[in-house]
């Protein structure tokens, strides 16, 4: 019986309708960033959940909208003088809306898959929640207008809540912020997900676990609130969202930065079945093919040039690039990858060449001076053995200067003040590398 009536609901009400803008509106959002996170599947979700500061205001207005029916059809006091509990006859809107938002967002989530299912080759488990708790929070704001829609049903009712809920979603986050580290887990109130710019990293479990409960109480009050006859039972409804904030916030993560855990599977390595080894990380595997060949040239310049040259190429999942830089790995040459919308690399093979030889194939530090930009450059056409092309952060054509004084010195010269750079980047020490190519070593 239940059933049948909730199919005749998502054929009558705005269910489908919803269903159908969900899916459009989010697409049209998906896809103008498509590179940032074409090719893999926990950028997909994390963008996803980032744009519910939209989608969220959009649930909350259908909602509003629905709950208009009675009001509109002016059928109020026919159906409160039948003998039927409230909360049965409101039971199958409320999950038609339901339906209706899951549907919509699993359907954008599968438009966005389209571009992801061809090359990802590294299905992350931890995206099964992110999305899972992604569409609880649209059933949750669809139920929440609902309640407020039944309340208030005046044609502004909708407008005015996507409104302010856009507002809200927008500002929350800023008013957070400013209190600094006395709310660090209150963000996780928002249904919002600020996606973290690393491939690989997941979401907490604590941090999941904070929002499902929130997002279930919420739940609960919105339909209490909704199903309710009296007004002492319409106040109880919101003993659940209550309970369910402080819940959540006894639970949820103690810092903004735990809220993502290193991904070890995302992590792991995979290499190429010929010498020299050039491996990429499981979540850009598509990119391996793009990185065999300039990551096996710049192997072959460096040994030919370089005493003691690295053996072998290795995407790195961490950044070099914060104050307590440690030493790099001497044996092996590392590369950061930008990958693209069809999750290949998105740099052209010949620059991947000159980011290889970069710093005479070291990766950039943080804690050395600002005019190790151009040293480093002249180091890699040193390599390249032809003049740093200027688009390269060679501002004010230092790195050409450099590169020019270079090489009028001898060649046993030139080798050895470029192994003594390459030295001194490897340490992430504090050093004027451009002091190092003209001096010929590192200052004590």
């Amino acid at each position: 019986m239940m059933a049948r009536v909730l199919r005749t609901e998502l054929r009558r009400s705005s269910a489908l309708w919803t269903a159908i803008a969900l899916v459009v509106l989010g697409a049209a959002m998906l896809y103008p960033v498509v590179d940032a996170w074409g090719g893999r599947w926990m950028p997909l979700a994390l963008w996803q959940r980032e744009y519910l500061f939209v989608l969220w205001p959009m649930a909350l207005g259908a909602g509003a909208w629905q709950a208009r029916r009675e009001s509109r059809a002016k059928v109020g006091e026919l159906f409160g003088a039948t003998p039927r509990p409230r909360w049965q006859r409101v039971a199958p809107t409320a999950g038609a809306m339901a339906v209706a938002m899951v549907a919509g967002y699993l359907g954008m989530f599968a438009a966005g898959a389209v571009s992801v299912v061809p090359s990802a080759g590294y299905f992350p488990l931890g995206l099964l929640p992110v999305v899972a708790v992604g569409a609880l929070s649209v059933v949750a704001a669809v139920v929440l207008g609902l309640a407020i829609g039944r309340m208030a049903p005046s044609a502004f009712t909708p407008p005015a809540l996507a409104v302010g809920g856009l507002v809200l979603l927008i500002t929350l986050p800023l008013a957070f912020d400013s209190a600094g580290d006395d709310v660090p887990g209150a963000l996780l109130l928002s249904p919002v997900l600020y996606r973290p710019d690393d491939d690989f990293v997941t979401v907490a479990a604590s941090a999941h676990l904070a929002q499902v409960l929130w997002l279930v109480a919420l739940l609960a009050a919105g339909f209490l609130f909704y199903a309710a006859v009296q007004w002492r039972t319409r106040a109880l409804a919101a003993v659940p969202a209550v309970l369910g904030a402080v819940v959540a916030l006894a639970v949820a993560p103690g810092a903004e930065a735990d809220v993502t855990v290193p991904d070890l599977a995302a992590r792991k390595q995979v290499c190429t079945s010929d010498a020299p080894k050039v491996c990429v990380a499981a979540v850009h595997a598509s990119a391996l093919e793009d990185l065999r060949g300039p990551g096996q040239k710049a192997l072959t310049i460096l040994a030919a040039k370089l005493p003691l040259a690295p053996t072998s190429v290795a995407e790195s999942p961490t950044l070099w690039l914060y104050e307590d830089s440690r030493p790099q790995p001497a044996g092996t040459l590392l590369v950061d990858l930008e990958i693209d919308a069809s999750g290949g690399a998105a740099e052209p093979q010949r620059d991947l060449l000159w980011q290889l030889l970069d710093g005479a194939g070291t990766r950039r530090c943080a804690n050395t001076v600002n005019d190790y930009w151009p040293a480093r450059l002249a180091a890699a056409a040193w390599l390249m053995g032809e003049p740093p092309p200027a688009r390269m952060a060679d501002s004010g054509g230092q790195a050409r200067k450099l590169w020019d004084a270079l090489g009028q010195l001898p060649a046993d010269e030139q080798r050895a003040r470029v192994a003594a750079l390459r030295t001194a980047a490897l340490a992430c020490a504090t050093t004027d590398l451009a002091g190092v190519l003209t001096r010929g070593s590192a200052p004590r």
